[in-house]
């Protein structure tokens, strides 16, 4: 997924590339890779996380954070994972669900992130709850808005 300076989102086709085993530090790498702080919008890093997760409610230190994420920790109690999951924005089944549910709620979290960096999110919710034939419509009103702006017709 990319977004254009002129604020368009592009969903690409992810490609497919090695499996990784299923670990706790490829999923939770995969959350730094994936996500960005709603605040603020800036990545993620093992210090922020850690003063999420305390903030939360579950005291951790970057330093452990760092070694969940290098794999060189791989126990985490059941509480900073919900912590941990919590802060990403994620279920906490994330963790635990097989590569197919994973990769879906990677990809989702992109396209989440991606509405909101473009600014979108808000209409995105208007819109839920419309009807097909609102949608429609809706679909059809931003069409006209892009071309009296000058922009190029969505794909």
């Amino acid at each position: 997924m990319t977004i254009r300076a002129d604020g368009e989102v592009k969903v690409m086709a992810r490609t497919a590339g090695p499996r990784l085993p299923e670990t706790f530090a490829r999923k939770l790498s995969a959350l730094f890779a994936s996500t960005v702080r709603t605040a603020t919008g800036d990545p993620w890093t093992n210090t922020t996380l850690a003063e999420a997760v305390t903030e939360i409610g579950v005291p951790v230190v970057q330093s452990y954070i760092s070694q969940l994420r290098h794999g060189k920790r791989t126990n985490p109690s059941a509480d900073l994972v919900g912590a941990i999951a919590s802060a990403f924005g994620v279920p906490v089944g994330y963790f635990y669900d097989g590569e197919e549910a994973t990769q879906r709620q990677i990809d989702e979290q992109r396209t989440v992130n991606a509405l909101r960096a473009a600014g979108v999110e808000n209409v995105a919710w208007r819109a839920s709850g419309i009807s097909a034939q609102g949608l429609e419509q809706l679909a059809k009103l931003a069409d006209y808005i892009r071309a009296m702006e000058g922009l190029p017709p969505a794909e």
